[in-house]
């Protein structure tokens, strides 16, 4: 299995030190595709953290599916997602959310 590299397109990654970095190239290509410094217009991406990826889970979570296809990323720039950001929700699905 690949594993998640440390830079992809000029992007740090910093992982959590119980992630096991080897998914499904599927993973990386999708990373590959979205990690990107300029990906969101007026922000400048510099790092991401992942705090899952191919470990921690048990079946039938997509983490230990296959060879692992899912990452879950924790951090933007430092800071902490369930933190850093505010959330707008419509509905009773939070599948509505958007970050402010």
């Amino acid at each position: 299995m690949p594993a998640i590299p440390n830079n992809i397109n000029g992007v740090e990654i910093e992982f959590s030190d119980a992630v096991n970095t080897s998914v499904d190239q599927r993973v990386i290509d999708a990373l590959n595709k979205v990690v990107k410094p300029g990906i969101a217009a007026g922000h400048l991406l510099n790092k991401i953290y992942i705090s899952s990826a191919n470990d921690q889970h048990t079946s039938p979570s997509r983490h230990v599916q296959g060879d692992g296809k899912a990452v879950d990323i924790s951090r933007i720039n430092g800071n902490k997602m369930s933190v850093f950001l505010s959330w707008k929700c419509t509905g009773k699905s939070s599948r509505r959310c958007n970050a402010d």
